[in-house]
């Protein structure tokens, strides 16, 4: 095959490893050069999105004239990770901004009636959200009459109409122009700071294209196009970042900056971030990204290894009693979208679990907390199923419901859940859903012999991340 062979000499590629490119889809050079030497000229402009202009002139403008500037977040590793960049370069340029990070368990996700009523009180004339805001429709609406302007960043699915705010900056919206939908909120912060100037500060840049590398395996976005850029850049970076806070993780977390992989974010680094929001608050893990002291930066590192030891502990408990809540109720056999409903179950873990029952049963499913007669879940699919399509069929019984194709949080009453169930089930059934949950194994080649000598070794790390 022609393409092929222009790979092997272009790239210097072992001959699998070339036949491997072209069966992921990487069919022109072009495409081959940004898989295998990424760089900062195959990140999409900033100013592709269609509001960006607006936003950036505001932002502008509340820094100039000294306005104060609310960053409101989320408490996941993305919407920490977010809040990072945005407040990190925004104080760089002598902005006035106060971070606002919702607590799980007192505001639950997004922007609530507490959040705004903080954000009021303030002082505040200009919110940026992160990694949310997008479905907040009532929330805009107070603040915007309240005469303060909303600029919303986020990377989820839009409801019927868009919050009422100054700027929205989201590549799910309709009609939106930036051409890689599947970005994590911190690139979507990222992109904000860039379009006002970040690349003129090359050490901050680095810095933050770190944490932006970090929400972006953590939040579990594909890693193709835009999204392997970044974490290949950031992993490359790493190793020259000094930042107090990130050097007391990787203490904790028993890794050297040179050596990190995104396995290792995926399963020690991003963890310990997330942990701070599941168990206790989340403001923990940006006060540790921010700090400067590296003492105090070791005392908050120390403080989330803990509670990532604690949350894992939880976490085994709550996926027995899943276990045993599915088995008791044979719920594999009625069910293709698994509900279950435990009580007093930690909130913050829920969404842990239902990732683990999904990968144990091959299906769905979702896992919640009872609290009286309310039940806050979470949920987590398999690859081939669109679970957030699946919910919305029940949408009607929901009184808070968010999340993408992958994951949902979910709140609705005890008493509503068979029919919830019954109706998500109906539908995923009337969808085809069997077809989904046979599962596959997929490979690259069936020429793995040919590919035990040295030179197809250092040619397939390449491949990474």
């Amino acid at each position: 095959m022609a393409l092929a062979g222009e790979l092997k000499k272009q790239f210097s590629l072992d001959a699998v490893c070339a036949d491997m490119l072209i069966s992921r889809g990487i069919d022109t050079v072009d495409l081959a050069e940004r898989f295998l030497r990424p760089s900062l000229k195959h990140l999409n402009d900033p100013f592709l999105f269609r509001e960006m202009d607006r936003a950036v002139s505001r932002i502008q403008r509340a820094v100039q004239e000294g306005e104060n500037i609310v960053v409101f977040g989320d408490y996941d590793c993305d919407g920490v990770c977010a809040s990072v960049i945005l407040y990190k370069y925004l104080t760089s340029l002598g902005a006035k901004v106060t971070v606002r990070i919702p607590d799980r368990f007192s505001d639950g996700y997004g922007l609530g009636e507490r959040a705004v009523g903080e954000i009021i009180s303030l002082g505040a004339e200009v919110v940026i959200t992160v990694d949310n805001g997008i479905a907040a429709l009532d929330e805009c609406a107070v603040l915007s009459s309240s005469g303060i302007d909303v600029i919303v960043t986020d990377h989820h699915l839009p409801k019927e109409k868009l919050p009422e705010a100054y700027a929205v900056i989201d590549p799910k919206t309709e009609g939106e122009e930036y051409p890689f939908t599947e970005i994590c909120g911190a690139t979507v912060a990222l992109r904000l700071c860039e379009a006002l100037g970040l690349e003129n500060n090359t050490a901050l840049y680095r810095e933050l294209t770190v944490f932006d590398a970090l929400a972006t395996v953590a939040d579990v976005v594909p890693l193709v196009d835009e999204n392997r850029t970044i974490v290949s850049l950031g992993l490359g970076y790493l190793p020259n970042v000094h930042n107090p806070g990130l050097d007391a993780l990787l203490k904790v977390s028993l890794l050297k900056a040179s050596e990190v992989s995104a396995s290792d974010i995926s399963f020690r680094l991003a963890p310990r971030i997330n942990a701070a929001g599941r168990l206790e608050n989340a403001m923990e893990a940006f006060e540790l990204f921010t700090a400067e002291d590296p003492t105090a930066a070791r005392e908050l590192a120390e403080r989330l290894d803990r509670e990532n030891t604690e949350r894992r502990e939880v976490e085994e408990d709550i996926i027995a009693r899943c276990e045993k809540y599915i088995n008791e109720r044979s719920l594999t056999e009625s069910e293709k979208i698994l509900f279950i409903a435990l009580e007093d179950a930690h909130e913050g873990v829920v969404g842990i679990a239902a990732g683990k029952v999904a990968e144990k049963y091959g299906r769905p499913a979702v896992v919640g907390s009872i609290n009286g007669d309310t039940v806050k879940a979470s949920a987590r699919s398999i690859p081939e199923v669109n679970l957030y399509e699946m919910l919305s069929s029940a949408s009607a019984y929901y009184t808070k419901f968010g999340g993408h194709s992958q994951a949902a949080g979910l709140t609705f009453l005890l008493k509503d859940m068979k029919a919830i169930s019954s109706s998500v089930n109906g539908y995923a059934e009337a969808s085809g859903i069997d077809s989904l949950l046979i599962k596959s194994v997929s490979y690259d080649t069936d020429e793995a012999g040919d590919m035990l000598t040295m030179q197809g070794t250092r040619d397939l790390e390449a491949f990474a991340p």
